[in-house]
């Protein structure tokens, strides 16, 4: 059964980890690394749960620093050692959202998974899809085109399915799971009827996904709020509720502003009979 949950506030007093033993995203640093000081406040969890440590907006993986060893290895390793520390199963990384860092895709996937390995940790990096930067799309259908093994020949006939879909089956070659956002999707273009299409398709590739309503219109950059909002701009929400209740996933919104209270995320949790997890003070609602 699919489970609702939270992105966790973990500022201040971190012992709260050790008691709260749910499935829950959380986001330690925003604009900063993580160094092997701070993992020295957070408790140590043997019991593992589907849970993830999303990292911070300057971990760049699919940026030319990373084809070097130096500090991005460096904080991707101490995230690693965070999940592993309070008994999180994955770290999550954003994935390329421009054609700049699609281009060094292949040698990023491979550095993280060397990562992994070095690491020596029971943790997996996951993939989430960004929305995408400026002219990202039009040029992903080209490079489709290009490419010998896809079938279309004409970048008219390429559909949103199709690009979402060769993106996220780069990624997925490399053995790692990814994360849907269903507020970048829609930002990518895609309909609910092409969001449950993904689901279906990338079904043994994913344990966690991103449920969040997005206030901007398609192709621009994305804004959050709950999914269930009259200032959600996506429609068919029921729809693709009605399908991700019949899924096994951890569905974590993510809603940094438009928060509203827990027990509005509980009626939606029980119009479609997906478990919630308790309220605690530092769901950010």
């Amino acid at each position: 059964m699919a489970v609702l949950t939270f992105n966790v506030s973990v500022a201040g007093d971190k012992r709260f980890l050790s008691t709260y033993n749910h499935p829950m995203q959380i986001m330690p640093q925003q604009r900063k690394t993580i160094t092997e000081q701070m993992l020295l406040q957070y408790p140590i969890i043997k019991d593992k749960r589907v849970a993830c440590v999303h990292t911070s907006y300057v971990t760049r993986v699919f940026g030319e620093k990373m084809l070097t060893p130096g500090f991005q290895h460096i904080n991707i390793l101490n995230y690693i050692a965070l999940a592993d520390r309070i008994g999180f199963q994955y770290v999550l990384v954003h994935g390329p959202e421009s054609m700049k860092e699609w281009r060094i895709l292949d040698a990023s996937l491979k550095i993280l998974h060397e990562l992994e390995e070095k690491s020596k940790k029971d943790v997996k990096i996951i993939i989430e899809m960004p929305a995408f930067k400026g002219t990202f799309i039009n040029e992903l259908k080209e490079l489709m085109i290009s490419d010998n093994s896809y079938k279309k020949s004409d970048v008219k006939d390429i559909t949103v399915l199709d690009y979402l879909t060769y993106y996220f089956e780069h990624i997925t070659a490399y053995n790692f799971d990814i994360v849907l956002d269903t507020a970048h999707l829609y930002a990518n273009g895609a309909t609910v009827e092409d969001m449950i299409a993904l689901y279906k398709h990338f079904s043994k590739n994913m344990k966690i996904t991103h449920l969040n309503g997005n206030k901007n219109r398609q192709f621009t950059s994305d804004n959050h709020c709950p999914i269930f909002m009259d200032k959600n701009k996506i429609e068919g929400v029921d729809r693709l509720m009605s399908y991700l209740s019949t899924t096994n996933l951890v569905l974590i919104t993510e809603n940094a502003s438009d928060g509203v209270e827990y027990i509005e995320w509980k009626r939606f949790a029980d119009k479609f009979k997906i478990t919630i997890v308790p309220d605690h003070p530092n769901l950010n609602c």
